[in-house]
Order: C-alpha cells, then structure tokens, then sequence
C-alpha cells in the first residue's frame, strides 16, 4: 500500500533569505544534525567508558556539566592515547549506521555546504564535516569576521576567478587522532580552557553572535559555556523595541 504522507512545507523566513544572499548569515551546526549516524556525547562516553574499563552510569539528558566531568576522568586514564582512542571508537560507532542513515546525513550535508554562507560553525568532532582549518587563532577568526566573501551571483564561475569554499570551523576540536591538529574539547577542564584562557576564541564567537544572522542547526543549547556567550550578546544587543529579530 502506498503511502499518503506529503513532505512536509518549510517557507524560510524572508530575513533569513536575505541574511544568506547577502553573505550576513553563519551556520551553528550541533550534534542533531548526524544524529542518525553519530553516537551521541553521552553514547560515545560510555564506549570509551567500556574500553577504559570505568564505571560509567548515563547522567540526566541534557546534564552537560556531569559529562564534562566523565571526559576529563577518561581523558585522564587514557592519558596520551585519548586523540587516538576517541577517533577508534566514533569511527566503530558510526560504521554501524545503516547505508540508508548515511546516504540521508550526506544530502544534509550537501545541502548544508551549497548554501551560500559566510562561515559554518561546528561544536561537532565527527567526520561528517570536514574543517577547512587545521588550526583556530587570529588569521582565521579575522577571515569570517573581517573579509567579505564575493557574492555568489555577482562572481560566476569563470576561468582564472573562483570564489573561496565556506569556511568550515570546528570549535571543539576534530576527531582525527591527532592531538595537535584541533585537539578536542571532552573533558570539563578543556571547556573552560577554550573559553577562559582564550580570549580570542571568546571575543570570536560573541563578535559573531553580535554582527550576524546566525542559523542554529541540531543544537540543544546544553552546551553552558556557549549558552554564557550567547546571553552575553542578547543582554547586549536585546530590547524590546529592537527592529531586529534575537534569540
């Protein structure tokens, strides 16, 4: 018997249209963007949990501070071997997606890169998108902030002139087995160290918080610490006459 189900209608708001065409708008990717094929935060905590033989009992959902609190232990008893363990069991984790659940996440992810905009900001590890810098600081951070990307339709394609892929950075660090290439953010000391004592990775993302439209995509908003950044720039920015839309 066929199916009756419609696909269900999404008129984006013209705002938001507007934002993207005019390189205004910054894509926030969470984890429910390829949670269909990723484990989620606690999931993989409890793997390497498994595999580091500690005790381990799944907190409260939405409890991000006590699972902060289980990476840092893990990341301790794993001592140098965490980049490399942590990327062994993501990678066994989501091999165990069906075809069908990858093949969906790739159009996502497909869709996703081939809007045109200013930056994708990821708190994501995973191998689903890949960063397009090896490191965070100041040249990067001045690369979305600073430099306008070329409007999409005002620069076709043409021999000898070609507009720069988005950049796609990931806050928290990339999964790769390679402590010094985007080390991750796990563990409850690392959270702290990336937000407190970098300036620059904190005045980075309340600048783009401030100045841009930005699209969250799959975010729960458990993560505290951007959630701090986050009402720091709507305390700011938010009054109740402001012409423009803030959440």
């Amino acid at each position: 018997m066929a199916s009756t189900r419609q696909p269900v209608r999404f008129d984006p708001p013209h705002d938001l249209i507007a934002s993207i065409r005019n390189g205004r708008c910054v894509a926030f990717v969470g984890a429910g963007f390829s949670a269909a094929v990723v484990p989620s935060w606690a999931r993989l905590l409890g793997c390497l949990a498994a595999r580091l033989e500690v005790p381990f009992e799944p907190p409260e959902a939405g409890n991000a501070l006590l699972l902060e609190a289980v990476g840092e232990q893990l990341h301790k008893r794993a001592g140098d071997r965490w980049e490399a363990l942590v990327k062994q069991v993501l990678d066994e984790q989501v091999a165990l997606a069906t075809p069908a659940q990858r093949a969906r996440l790739e159009l996502r992810r497909k869709h996703l890169v081939d809007i045109p905009f200013k930056a994708i900001l990821t708190t994501n590890f995973d191998p689903c998108l890949t960063s397009t810098r090896e490191v965070l600081g100041p040249p990067v951070y001045s690369e979305v902030l600073r430099e306008e990307r070329v409007r999409w339709w005002d620069a076709p394609p043409s021999p000898g002139r070609h507009t720069r892929p988005t950049p796609i950075l990931k806050l928290h660090g990339d999964a790769n087995g390679k402590p010094d290439t985007l080390p991750l953010v796990l563990g409850r000391s690392e959270y702290r160290r990336r937000v407190y004592g970098d300036r620059n990775y904190a005045n980075f993302v309340r600048s783009v918080f401030a100045e841009y439209t930005v699209l969250f995509l799959g975010v729960s908003f458990t993560d505290a610490y951007l959630n701090e950044l986050r009402s720091e720039v709507l305390h700011l920015v938010h009054f109740d006459q402001a012409p423009r839309r803030w959440g």
